[in-house]
């Protein structure tokens, strides 16, 4: 994903470039770079080096809005009633785009202006808008067909940021803070739902609805932490806190959590409309649950590096360890 984010990026600045280059008659600002249109392109050149482009097409009732401050660059289109935004400061780079009834909205800060900044797109009624901050941070935001996403990035560094993908109807959100954080919210084909991703002070937090079934999944990463969640339909959340902790969940349908904190691993999983939830803090700790039947609930909790496995086809695991507890509730039986 995070390749996709460069690759974009990158592409429209050369392209911008190459415009701004043949537009003969740009007009310098006195300072930044300002464009507004509403009908046809506008490009203009800032006499700190800045440069915008607004292209909105002609009787259509769109607008186009792009500022650029500081040897920033800052592009925008909008089409058939739409509203495009783009405002770069402090050598940075951002993009707009929105068609059909749609708003778009990205604004970037001190990101650089290669392979990094802010991208928002929306088509067909949806909404987006994409905010990033700091050296090569990047913060991309995608809907389609009456979606809304969402993307904040601050302070993550190159290679990392946010990326937020709905399509119809569907509600996506991606925040990453601090260096090295990476957040994914998307939800790429038909159905809607809504996915929430949160990753703080180096973590990696993804949540995904990838083939329709509409659900809730929600993913928090905090401190090196890394949380996935992917849900077909039902519910997931998921959350890890320190470094070496890893919470997942693949929910098939019903409810999964999954927490893991202090160097621990918890993995939650469906097959079916039931219910498991697993939760492990302490290094070297381990809570697995897992139901594939409708209607079973299944627990599994590991404290202090323990071991706990539970599940409704075969038997409990309950290995305590460093003097902390495991603890598996299931329709195969509890333990210890």
């Amino acid at each position: 994903m995070r390749g996709r984010i460069i690759k974009w990026l990158t592409v429209a600045v050369t392209i911008f470039l190459a415009l701004a280059m043949a537009h003969a008659d740009a007009q310098a600002k006195s300072g930044g770079a300002n464009c507004t249109s509403t009908s046809g392109t506008i490009m203009n050149t800032g006499t700190d080096g800045s440069e915008c482009s607004a292209d909105a097409v002609a009787s259509t009732g769109s607008k186009a809005i792009a500022k650029a401050v500081g040897d920033s660059l800052a592009t925008s289109a909008a089409n058939v009633n739409s509203t495009a935004s783009a405002s770069a400061k402090t050598d940075a780079a951002a993009v707009a785009e929105a068609e059909t009834n749609s708003k778009a909205t990205a604004k970037a800060t001190n990101t650089g202006t290669s392979g990094a900044g802010a991208e928002a797109v929306a088509i067909d009624g949806s909404k987006t808008k994409a905010t990033a901050s700091g050296p090569g941070t990047s913060a991309i935001a995608s809907a389609e067909t009456s979606a809304s996403a969402t993307a904040t990035a601050k302070n993550t560094g190159s290679t990392f940021g946010a990326e937020a993908l709905a399509v119809d109807g569907a509600t996506s959100k991606a925040t990453a803070t601090g260096a090295n954080s990476f957040a994914l919210a998307e939800i790429p084909d038909s159905g809607g739902g809504k996915a929430t991703s949160t990753a703080t002070n180096g973590g990696k937090a993804e949540a995904e609805i990838p083939s329709g079934g509409g659900g809730d999944v929600v993913a928090t990463a905090k401190d090196l932490g890394t949380a996935e969640a992917l849900v077909e339909a039902g519910t997931a959340n998921v959350e890890a806190s320190g470094s070496g902790s890893v919470a997942a969940a693949e929910i098939a349908d019903g409810v999964g959590k999954a927490t893991a904190s202090g160097g621990a691993e918890a993995a939650a999983g469906t097959g079916a409309k039931c219910q498991a939830t697993a939760n492990a803090s302490g290094i070297g700790g381990e809570a697995l649950a897992g139901c594939e039947h409708a209607g079973s609930v299944v627990t599994a909790n590991a404290t202090k590096g323990s071991i706990a496995s539970g599940s409704d086809t075969s038997a409990p695991v309950c290995t305590p360890k460093n003097g902390g507890t495991a603890k598996v509730t299931s329709p195969m039986g509890n333990c210890p």
